[in-house]
């Protein structure tokens, strides 16, 4: 069965506590996910704040948007990988799986790398939905928020970082 752990500073953690991700459309077990603890989310806000003090914090709006680019091209190599991953973990159909989550994730990373590139200083709201807020913050690092429940679509707006980062 497969584990999912934190990633923090650049590792893997194990946490104490578990829960099971369940299959919605099968009921079965399709992994055991750790849960952070308060010692865990502590970890992960002083390593993103070492980074943001760090080289990631200085580099420069081309670098960001060219590793962007990276990571939406790797999700496009593995784009199966994550279809099967999102249905198994959400119970979407495929179909809706590709555009929704898949295709619409590195999408997400090509327009952050975009922006990266061009603007800075700027909040707006997406056309599409309106409680979609994207922020990019003097041209370095974009980022957003949104409230739907699909996890890739989340993660690609959020810029979270793929398991197997940094992209080569």
């Amino acid at each position: 069965m497969t584990a999912y752990r934190n990633f923090v500073g650049g590792r893997f953690v194990e946490s104490g506590r578990t829960f099971e991700n369940l299959n919605p459309a099968t009921g079965a077990v399709i992994g055991l996910v750790h849960e952070a603890d308060t010692e865990i989310v502590d970890a992960a806000v002083q390593a993103a704040r070492g980074a943001m003090a760090g080289a990631w914090g200085h580099s420069h709006a081309e670098a960001l948007a060219a590793m962007m680019e990276r990571i939406a091209d790797g999700i496009d190599a593995r784009a199966g990988e994550f279809v099967a991953a999102e249905v198994a973990d959400t119970g979407r159909p495929v179909a809706l799986a590709e555009a929704l989550d898949v295709e619409r994730g590195a999408a997400n990373f090509r327009a952050f790398a975009a922006m990266a590139r061009t603007q800075g200083g700027e909040s707006f709201e997406t056309p599409i939905c309106p409680e979609s807020v994207i922020n990019v913050d003097s041209g370095e690092v974009p980022s957003a928020g949104q409230h739907y429940g699909y996890k890739l679509l989340i993660s690609s707006r959020q810029s979270r970082l793929l398991p197997d980062f940094p992209p080569r």
